[in-house]
């Protein structure tokens, strides 16, 4: 076994391990109830490491995968970038077929995609979806601006070759509008090595959400005129204070 694998086995017993002990799908007292945990797992770590989802409980509310779940494994709403992320995988439990055994392309047939999004709380067999997919569509309801939103449809796991977005929309019923694969050495480099390193999640923008009385010992507010175009500035004055107790508290960043 190589140091890699063995480094990504490690990581995902090490996420094993902040479980609950309540959490039965984290037992690993069988061989077949280690791989099932590791498969968890390695969505654990996929969130962790693109969304900053560091709290075991946080990750886990966004894992779909069971019975009656539409071929959806996990899902990530983000916000500020208006973008849906429907989330498949599958996790080899030997090196080998990690880094090298192929899934079919028409696996994806099996995701009951557009079912999903549009809010069918019954499957293709009029089975009732489980309770994190019918909390999944209860999330998308509530955007209220669902029609800016992409979706991206993110696979952890080997294809022989990638899908054109013809052959994508007549899989995934023209839900998806990209699609990113993560093969093994892809998962070794882009997921699991800045995670270890601490160099992971990329999100864009630090928002600080602070509230400020408004009043004209804080404020400046004047108009200037840029090329022609009469532009109103609000130029407002926070106390550090404020500021300080934010950074004081770095969970308040998340």
């Amino acid at each position: 076994m190589s140091a890699t694998y063995n480094l990504l086995l490690s990581t995902l017993d090490s996420i094993i391990s902040e479980a609950p002990k309540n959490y039965k799908k984290y037992d690993t007292s069988t061989a077949e109830g280690q791989n099932q945990a590791r498969a968890r797992a390695l969505i654990h770590l996929y969130l962790k490491t693109k969304f900053g989802l560091i709290k075991f409980e946080e990750a886990e509310k966004q894992i779909t995968d069971g019975s009656q779940d539409g071929g959806l494994d996990a899902y990530f709403i983000d916000q500020s970038n208006k973008k849906i992320y429907l989330i498949q995988s599958k996790f080899r439990n030997t090196e080998s077929n990690f880094e090298n055994s192929n899934v079919d392309p028409y696996e994806f047939f099996k995701m009951e995609l557009d079912r999903i999004t549009k809010g069918d709380s019954l499957d293709t067999k009029d089975k009732k979806y489980n309770g994190k997919i019918l909390g999944f569509q209860r999330e998308i309801r509530e955007i209220s601006d669902i029609g800016k939103y992409k979706y991206v449809l993110v696979f952890l796991g080997n294809l022989s070759h990638k899908i054109d977005e013809e052959k994508l929309n007549r899989v995934c019923g023209k839900v998806v509008d990209e699609f990113e694969i993560l093969n093994g050495k892809d998962i070794y480099n882009r997921v699991l090595l800045p995670y270890l390193q601490s160099d992971y999640y990329d999100g864009k923008e630090l928002v600080l959400k602070i509230k400020v009385k408004q009043n004209q010992s804080n404020r400046i507010n004047y108009f200037v005129d840029l090329e022609g175009n009469n532009v109103h500035i609000n130029l407002f004055f926070i106390p550090t204070v404020e500021i300080a107790k934010t950074l004081g508290d770095p969970l308040q960043l998340i």
